[in-house]
């Protein structure tokens, strides 16, 4: 057998090893809980009664929604006019089918009353 320095034997022996190690998990620090951040310790000292800490959290939360305004006069007559759109298209042949033309009344007598003679 071949005699290594001390050097070769210790890479050796890692090379040997490292995969052993790597099947082992690290080891885990123990669980510890998170401390409140800063809103959830204003929030708890608001419950608390502190006026301070409600007023700056009152400060950071959203505005609330503004209500609707009611729809003006204009836009109540758009509405309307729109409607009556839709309901005229409704009612409307479909397309591609032509709607027979009107029929045209036979006038035996003229404007001023008279027979129509027929002709020959």
């Amino acid at each position: 057998m071949i005699a290594l320095p001390p050097a070769p034997r210790l890479l050796a022996a890692m090379l040997a090893l490292a995969p052993l190690a790597a099947c082992q998990a690290p080891p885990v620090a123990p669980a510890t809980p998170m401390p409140p951040t800063f809103l959830e310790r204003s929030r708890q000292d608001c419950t608390q009664g502190d006026k301070d800490a409600c007023r700056m959290i009152q400060a950071l939360s959203p505005p609330p929604k503004p209500k609707p305004l009611p729809p003006t006069q204009t836009q109540k007559n758009v509405d309307a006019i729109l409607q009556g759109m839709a309901r005229a298209r409704a009612d409307a042949p479909p397309t591609g089918q032509q709607s027979p033309p009107p029929a045209t009344p036979v006038h035996d007598t003229t404007p001023d009353g008279q027979p129509i003679k027929a002709t020959e």
